[in-house]
């Protein structure tokens, strides 16, 4: 058994001590306390599906991911920006040939 190549990276005290972090970690939510998170009367959480009251949500945890939102002119004043820097700077090095110049006016 100690040829075996399924465990030629781990010794036991290393599994144990894996395996007690493990339970500490679980153990953590319990132990410790967050502040109570208030929200303004009727606040709620937009989802695809449907808009909740934050009270749905109330003692879980909640992955969430947010998309910013961009004012409507944001690529045309940063494409703007990046040409009066280009200007200024130069096209980076080792820029390909025929690229680097003004970029593409946007057509709204």
């Amino acid at each position: 058994m100690a040829d075996d190549s399924r465990l030629n990276g781990w010794t036991r005290r290393e599994v144990l001590g894996m395996l007690g972090i493990g339970a500490a970690a679980a153990a953590w939510p319990a132990v410790s306390s967050a502040a109570e998170v208030t929200f303004p009367k009727g606040a709620i959480i937009r989802t695809i599906l449907k808009d909740y009251p934050p009270e749905a949500f109330a003692g879980t945890s909640t992955l969430f991911h947010e998309h910013m939102s961009f004012a409507d002119n944001f690529m045309t004043r940063w494409t703007g920006y990046a040409a009066e820097t280009r200007a200024i700077n130069g096209p980076p090095p080792g820029a390909a040939p025929g690229r680097g110049g003004t970029p593409p006016r946007h057509i709204p």
